[in-house]
């Protein structure tokens, strides 16, 4: 505070010398080593100010950090008071009251399952009310169990009518014929929709002395003359061929395979097979 005093009265002679009392010295000499001795004043005056400044909020943070440490100590002690005589509690109520505990215990247990049923029901209805409003506001003049039904039901077949047209395997038969065997393989649709463009092929394993000769598909009365865009063609050494053509026709079909000499496995695919399948020849 005398420091910030002295140094604003240093400023107003400093003023004064420099408007007032400049024309009185005779000596200018001697005016400027006033001036400059003026300006050294406020100078310093004005560190030591800066430095007081600073060290009243050194003092003020060091007191607030020793406030906050003290603080801390005194909730570690009370909260270590707490714990203590929160165990002492337990150990006492435990030894008092261990009858009447091991009787509650079932009853908190069969608490515990009412309220997990009770939460899963909540969330099952929370899933399922969309549905339920959808069903009802879908069909009007059904109960709620019959519209879910009724709903259920639309929605599988929407999914139905949205997969891809597949086939499902049946039976096979094997005949043998002059220097081999035909293999016939039945198939059937997952849906009553036109074949479309059918892709099949057939491998034989490597060891055996067979071969593939040709790959057709069984003429049926649905089928017609609906067939068209075939292609075929076969592997070097015969143990691979392949047999595509397009058909407008809707009907369940089934393909002959005919292979020449010995016994063997064959490997069958098909676009519209969802896995290979293995077949023995013999």
């Amino acid at each position: 505070m005398i420091a910030e005093i002295i140094s604003q009265i240093a400023i107003l002679f400093l003023a004064l010398f420099k408007d007032v009392f400049k024309k009185r010295f005779r000596n200018e000499t001697i005016y400027y080593i006033i001036v400059g001795v003026l300006i050294f004043v406020i100078f310093a005056f004005q560190i030591i100010l800066t430095i007081s400044n600073n060290k009243q909020a050194n003092d003020k943070i060091a007191a607030s950090n020793k406030y906050a440490h003290d603080t801390t100590l005194q909730y570690d002690t009370l909260k270590s008071q707490y714990d203590t005589l929160k165990a002492q509690y337990a150990v006492l109520k435990g030894s008092s009251e261990s009858n009447i505990l091991l009787t509650s215990n079932s009853y908190l247990n069969l608490k515990e399952q009412n309220l997990f049923l009770q939460k899963q029901l909540f969330e099952l209805n929370q899933q399922i009310s969309p549905f339920i409003k959808l069903a009802t506001e879908k069909y009007p003049n059904l109960d709620t169990s019959s519209a879910l039904v009724q709903f259920r039901k639309e929605i599988n077949d929407v999914k139905e009518s949205i997969k891809p047209m597949m086939l499902t395997y049946v039976s096979h038969k094997i005949e043998k014929i002059n220097g081999g065997y035909n293999l016939t393989i039945y198939y059937k649709r997952n849906k009553d929709e036109q074949l479309g463009r059918m892709i099949i092929s057939a491998e034989i394993d490597k060891i055996s002395n067979a071969i593939i000769a040709d790959i057709d598909v069984l003429p049926t009365e649905t089928m017609g003359e609906s067939k068209s865009g075939i292609e075929s063609g076969d592997s070097q050494n015969k143990k691979y061929f392949y047999f595509s053509y397009s058909t407008t026709a809707a009907y369940d079909p089934s393909f002959v395979i005919t292979i020449k000499g010995a016994a063997c496995k064959i490997k069958v695919e098909c676009n519209r097979l969802s896995k290979p399948e293995y077949f023995e020849i013999k």
